[in-house]
């Protein structure tokens, strides 16, 4: 009988802001999409690009599959793991002559960690730091990656940008906008909806992407993912 290996899963580092971080935390989001940067290949040989409308090569199948062994997604297979990088910093110390307990506070708010380390010398920080530089250790957050898709920037729907955790981002609303909300809660009228589901998630993708990101409508990887 053929034995097959089992691969252990993969732990890959993920860096979120604070409201999507804070999304999280609440169960608000179990989605998000990043850049595909390479090429996606399809177990057909062509790349997802050739299975696309107009440009479906001869010969290519005509339902997607992953090719995993070709493919290099920066978040690995599914399966693996996900330990999140958010910004933090080191709240308090407390030494011991060979070790150190320090508690790790993160600008998302939520629970802080608490890190037993050996040595001696941190001192408390008094700004905070960028979430590129916050070690394996001192991450609170774990996820599994259910699924991992390709797919067009744009193809988004309102469902799925909620399910990204829009909902609880609001660096889209104008000073106007907010001019409205006031008026409205005096008034004791319905507040205007603002912006759908959809376009907060355009406005959000801009923000961290840069100008004309959304217009370029690259291919993402589409990455459903579970807390543990």
């Amino acid at each position: 009988m053929e034995k097959h290996k089992i691969a252990a899963a993969a732990e890959h580092p993920l860096l979120f802001s604070a409201p999507m971080v804070l999304a999280i935390l609440d169960n608000h989001k179990d989605v998000t999409r990043r850049v595909v940067k390479g090429t996606v290949w399809c177990l057909c040989g062509h790349t997802f690009e050739e299975h696309e409308p107009g440009r479906r090569t001869l010969g290519t199948c005509t339902s997607f599959q992953m090719d995993w062994d070709k493919t290099r997604c920066p978040c690995g297979l599914p399966g693996d793991r996900l330990w999140i990088r958010e910004t933090w910093r080191r709240r308090s110390v407390c030494s011991s002559r060979i070790a150190e307990v320090s508690t790790i506070e993160y600008r998302a708010g939520g629970p802080m960690l608490e890190v037993r380390e050996l040595g001696t010398g941190r001192v408390p920080d008094v700004n905070w730091r960028p979430s590129l530089f916050l070690p394996r250790a001192y991450s609170r957050l774990l996820l599994t990656v259910a699924d991992i898709r390709p797919e067009r920037l744009q193809d988004i729907t309102d469902a799925e940008a909620i399910r990204e955790g829009v909902l609880l981002y609001h660096g889209w609303e104008t000073p106007e906008y907010l001019r409205q909300v006031e008026a409205a809660r005096a008034a004791g009228t319905k507040p205007p909806p603002g912006l759908s589901p959809r376009d907060r998630f355009r406005h959000l993708w801009e923000t961290i992407n840069g100008p004309g990101s959304w217009a370029r409508n690259d291919l993402v990887y589409r990455i459903e993912f579970r807390r543990l």
